[in-house]
């Protein structure tokens, strides 16, 4: 601003010029330009690190996931002919790998779980005498015990050896079962099993007292000796992958519909059931190994009595389709080498829409199996 201002009242006029401080239009533009870039550069690293860690934590669930599977397969494999304390197998269940009639492991192609450009995924069934469906059995020399604190000495021992020889001798018709035992029904197939041996028996009948107690037929065929366990029945362990319909369409193929592995497990009643395990499982490919003369190990679908060892192949895919994920994985899954050469292309997410927004990983184990 000027400003005109006389000297003295008889001299000229004179010019003061004072200056406003501040910023001008064009600098206030360059710096909100200059914050809103660098904004913008934050909120993205913001967005992808938040990103990141979301799939990040996915991955190391699906990983979490695929691990446990194998080992719960592990451990099942491993029962597998598991016949109690007798280490024999019953007449007529078989032992080791082969068909449906007379293995404890076998495994057939799931023909209802086809994805478009991938192989069928394999069902696996094992069996054996599940430790949850053993019968507890009135403890013997249980007296011992409520009279007051209970010492395993060589007395109690030689007492409890004593009353399973009196309850379980040759001609024997029943079985006294402990209190919070499980309960098979009437008819059904129970097996009684010590060192000596297996034998399957039929529940004729159960009684109402508490504890109740088995009659079953035939008759014991021998003197059995301590330790004596009784199952309900050899179970049948099944693994088998099934699409889920998670929009609740009555379809399970729509683009956010997912996988899961089911298992055989007991329900809320007791009964076993197929049920789902573990989310995540998009494939399951189950190979027998046999050990040829030179020491080579040969990989089949087929089950044999011959095989050595089991080797279990799982596709794993994250569970919830991410919308943050405009694309696919673009590697390719090869389930099986010896899917190849029988014409069968490896999986290849990157070809198929449905699988954008999810990713992949491939995990193997070879379990050693006890023939």
């Amino acid at each position: 601003m000027k400003m005109l201002k006389k000297k003295n009242n008889d001299g000229p006029w004179s010019i003061n010029i004072h200056r406003q401080t501040g910023f001008t239009l064009t600098e206030i533009m360059v710096a909100l330009t200059i914050s809103l870039i660098l904004m913008a550069g934050v909120l993205t690293i913001m967005s992808t690190s938040k990103r990141t860690y979301s799939l990040q934590s996915e991955m190391a669930q699906l990983q979490e996931n695929a691990r446990f599977i194998l080992d719960d397969i592990t451990y099942s494999v491993r029962l597998a002919g598991y016949f109690g304390a007798s280490g024999k197998s019953i007449p007529g269940m078989g032992t080791g790998l082969g068909g449906t009639n007379n293995g404890q492991i076998v495994s057939h192609p799931n023909t209802s779980s086809k994805v478009s450009n991938f192989p069928f995924s394999d069902t696996l069934i094992i069996s054996f005498f599940d430790p949850g469906s053993k019968l507890k059995l009135q403890n013997a020399g249980e007296e011992l015990i409520n009279e007051g604190p209970f010492k395993l000495t060589k007395g109690n021992i030689k007492k409890i050896k004593s009353d399973i020889k009196k309850e379980f001798s040759i001609g024997e018709t029943t079985v006294k079962l402990a209190k919070d035992s499980i309960i098979p029904s009437e008819n059904s197939s129970v097996i009684i099993s010590d060192f000596a041996g297996s034998g399957v028996y039929v529940v004729t009948n159960i009684s109402a007292t508490t504890p109740p107690v088995l009659t079953i037929n035939p008759a014991l065929k021998r003197n059995h000796l301590w330790p004596v366990e009784i199952f309900s029945a050899a179970t049948p362990i099944t693994y088998q992958v099934r699409a889920i319909d998670k929009n609740g369409n009555g379809k399970a193929t729509d683009p956010i519909d997912g996988f899961a592995l089911l298992k055989t497990l007991r329900n809320e009643n007791g009964q076993y059931q197929l049920l789902p395990f573990i989310e995540g499982v998009q494939n399951m490919q189950i190979r027998y190994g046999v050990v040829s003369g030179s020491g080579n190990v040969n990989y089949t679908d087929n089950p044999t009595p011959s095989a050595q060892m089991l080797r279990v192949t799982l596709l794993m895919r994250t569970p919830n389709r991410r919308n943050d994920l405009p694309d696919t994985d673009s590697r390719k899954f090869f389930l099986d080498e010896n899917l190849k050469p029988k014409g069968s292309n490896p999986y290849n997410p990157s070809k198929l829409s449905k699988e954008v927004g999810y990713r992949h990983r491939l995990f193997t184990t070879t379990i050693k199996v006890r023939n």
